[in-house]
């Protein structure tokens, strides 16, 4: 990169630049799928729980 003119210098920095902003989203996108997708695990779980509670109330 040292032989680079100024403009060549500044299109691949540039293209680094867009490259790592584009994986930055895509790791940011699928930390919060793999977040949503956990609370959405401990609301159906909190829910069954809630439900076996209730039910188990109904018997006594």
């Amino acid at each position: 990169m040292d032989k680079l003119t100024g403009d060549e210098r500044e299109f691949y920095i540039d293209q680094q630049a867009t490259r790592i902003g584009s994986l930055s989203k895509e790791i940011d996108t699928e930390f919060a799928i793999e977040e949503q997708q956990e609370e959405e695990q401990e609301l159906k779980l909190q829910l069954m729980q809630n439900g076996a509670e209730i039910h188990d109330g109904c018997r006594r």
